[in-house]
Formats: structure tokens, C-alpha cells, sequence
């Protein structure tokens, strides 16, 4: 990371972090002070304006220390903590022009500071100072960036679902500023989500009561954990294609392996050998509802997440967004109980009250609705074109 890893065909604006030298210290225990390769929200603060640059889009960050004991550190920072691969970084001792060339424009960053990518963005694009989120210098300015960091990226009701925003993130969101801190990485909460849910399929394939009902309660906790991956991506900028691909076939997985392990579990406790195929047979019509959607939305660039999903029921207004109609309002409503949080509860107080075989019903249900929807999708919104 010097002036040899600097992009010198690249035209787009960099960012420049300069430091202020009486400010650098590490955090003192007598003043408070907090220095710029200090953790905060589970980064660095030089490491988290490297992944703000790089969201950014912006051609590359330099940043410019005061002395070498201060690049050393901020090298040491970025090795724990680095930015996106094949994004520029260079670190200089002296002046912006440092070893390497001058970038063609410049959005100048405070080191101690904090930035939204698309504050910085927009800077760049007016070629104007952004307007840092916060400044941080003390420890209390670190505790109150780090809570306005949670608030600042929490989603919307619509976005989340009406269970996971009102139960499950109040767990999550108590939960997650402790994991951030460690080397926990999203991918390996949602493998931890995608194992509770694998367990509960397991449990619910044996049919006994005792079983089902701790698969309910491991399919409500995977959904809980599941908040606290995106949230740990969230706040440390460690966002991924495969990221959203493994979060999402990991959910998949969880419902659909518990719907097949209902039917067997079903089967073996002799309630016939119909819920072979409805059970099983449901999961699999499921995945491939579920892979026909996913390959869609990635055909039009859309996030990996069903719940986005641009049915033919909507309109595109003027800006290019969906428009919702009177009949898109109602099946929003209707579709909040059938997104996967809700889901989660219903099945877990179906199974605490025996009630296996209505629970495999109604998910049996539900996955043949958005299959229904995907075959209306193709007859009639399917010539629509892709934006």
C-alpha cells in the first residue's frame, strides 16, 4: 500500500485522509482521546474510510500521515482490517502528493471522522467537503457514532417484515455491537442461521412432539441470528455478492428443509403416505419457485432478495420505480404473512400446539401461492421488459 499501488489511468475523484496531529494519540484512559486507527462499530476508523471510498465508487483512497510511526499503524490497520480487493490504497508520509502520482481530483476526508458512502458520493460528484456523520475524538463520541451507525442502517418495516422489525431485531440489534467487535464474519452467522434450520429439519423428520417443537423453536432462533448477519455487514461495510447469494439460499433452505422434514416426520409416524409428497414434494416445488426468482432478479440486477421482487401487479411510475395499485396494497398486506418471519412464528406455534399437519399445509400453501404468482408472472408480466 505506497504510492506503487496507485491506479494512474483511473479518472475518478480519490479521497484524501488527512490527519490533524494533535488529535492522533490512541485512546488515552486520562484524556479520552480516540486516534484514527481506533476501533469503532468493529472498524478502524482509517479502514472503515477505505470501505467508505471504495462504496463510493470513487478511483482510490491515500492517506496522508504526519509522521512514519503513524503510517505504520495506519498499515497495520488496514492488514487487520483491508479494503475491498482491487480497490487502490496508498499510504504517505509528508503531503497528498506522497511517492506516487497526485490523483486527478481529490475529496478530502477528516481522519477522525465518519463518513456515509453516499455522503462522500455526492461530494465527489459536486466537488465539495462531505458532511462527516460524526466526529469523533472521545469515547463517548464512539459510543454515540456506533448508535447512529444502527439506526442509520436499520431497514424498514416493509423491507424487514413486520415480526423480524418489532421482535426479532430487538434481539439482534442488543446482540450484533458484540459481535462486531470480534472477527466474526456475517457469512459465518448466516451458516450458523442455515444450521438451526438444518438441525430443525432434522428434528421434525423424527415426528415425535418433543422434536417438533424444538424444530420450531431452532427455526425461530435461526431467524433471529439471521437478522445479525446484515447488520454486522452493515455496520462493518463488509457487503458481497455472495454475501446476498449465501443469505438467501440459506433461508431457502431452512423453510423448505424444515416443510420436508414435517412430511416425513409425518410419513413415519404412520398419518399416511400422502405427506411423502406433500411435505418433500412441496420443498422441492419451493426451491424452484425460489431459483426461478433468484435467477430473474439477477437477469435484472436487482438485489438477491424476493421480497423486492417487481411483480406484474405493479406499475412503473415516472422515477422507474414500482407504483403500487389498489391490488398491489392488498396483496402487500396479505404478503406480510407470508414473508419468512412471520412464517417463522406461525410454524413454531403450530408445531408447540401439535398442530403438524395444518402447519405443513399452510407452508405447502404458501409456497404454491408464489409459485402461482410466478406462473401469472410469466403469462402476463413477462413481456415486459427488463430494466
Amino acid at each position: 500500500m505506497t504510492g506503487r499501488d496507485v491506479d494512474q489511468a483511473t479518472s475518478a475523484p480519490w479521497a484524501v485522509v488527512e490527519f490533524i496531529p494533535e488529535l492522533i494519540p490512541e485512546l488515552s484512559p486520562t484524556t479520552g482521546e480516540i486516534g484514527a486507527t481506533a476501533i469503532v462499530a468493529g472498524l478502524s476508523l482509517v479502514a472503515r474510510h477505505a470501505r467508505v471510498a471504495a462504496r463510493a465508487r470513487l478511483g482510490g483512497v491515500r492517506f496522508v500521515c504526519p509522521d512514519d510511526g503513524i503510517r505504520d499503524d495506519v498499515l497495520a490497520a488496514l492488514t487487520r482490517r483491508p479494503a475491498p480487493r482491487g480497490f487502490a490504497v496508498d499510504v504517505v508520509v509528508g503531503d497528498d502528493t506522497g511517492a506516487g502520482p497526485a490523483p486527478p481530483a481529490v475529496v478530502r476526508l477528516t481522519a477522525l471522522a465518519v463518513y456515509t458512502a453516499e455522503a462522500v458520493a455526492r461530494a465527489a460528484a459536486a466537488g465539495e467537503p462531505p458532511a462527516p456523520l460524526a466526529t469523533i475524538t472521545t469515547r463517548a463520541d464512539a459510543r454515540a457514532v456506533e448508535r447512529e451507525l444502527q439506526r442509520a442502517f436499520r431497514k424498514s418495516v416493509d423491507a424487514d417484515g413486520v415480526v423480524a422489525y418489532h421482535v426479532a431485531r430487538r434481539v439482534s440489534r442488543a446482540v450484533t455491537p458484540l459481535l462486531v467487535r470480534t472477527a466474526i464474519t456475517p457469512n459465518q452467522v448466516t451458516l450458523v442461521a442455515l444450521a438451526c434450520g438444518l438441525v430443525a429439519a432434522g428434528l421434525a423428520a423424527t415426528g415425535g412432539y418433543a422434536a417438533c417443537v424444538a424444530a420450531g423453536l431452532l427455526l425461530f432462533a435461526g431467524s433471529v441470528i439471521d437478522c445479525m448477519d446484515g447488520e454486522i455487514a452493515r455496520l462493518r461495510l463488509e457487503f458481497s455478492k455472495a454475501g446476498e447469494w449465501l443469505d438467501s439460499i440459506a433461508d431457502d433452505l431452512s423453510t423448505f428443509g424444515v416443510l420436508a422434514g414435517l412430511g416425513v416426520g409425518l410419513a413415519r409416524s404412520g398419518a399416511g403416505e400422502i405427506w411423502w409428497w406433500v411435505g418433500p414434494g412441496g420443498a422441492v416445488v419451493g426451491l424452484a419457485t425460489q431459483a426461478w426468482l433468484y435467477r430473474d432478479l439477477h437477469r435484472r440486477r436487482l438485489p438477491i432478495d424476493t421480497a423486492q421482487y417487481p411483480w406484474f401487479f405493479g406499475t412503473p411510475s415516472s422515477s422507474g420505480t414500482l407504483r403500487r395499485g389498489v391490488v398491489a396494497q392488498v396483496v402487500r398486506a396479505i404478503g406480510f404473512g407470508f414473508r419468512r418471519d412471520a412464517f417463522v412464528v406461525l410454524v413454531a406455534l403450530g408445531l408447540a400446539f401439535d398442530l403438524r399437519r395444518t402447519v405443513t399445509v399452510v407452508m405447502c400453501g404458501g409456497g404454491l401461492l408464489v409459485t402461482l404468482l410466478v406462473v401469472a408472472q410469466l403469462l402476463v408480466g413477462g413481456r415486459r421488459p427488463v430494466t
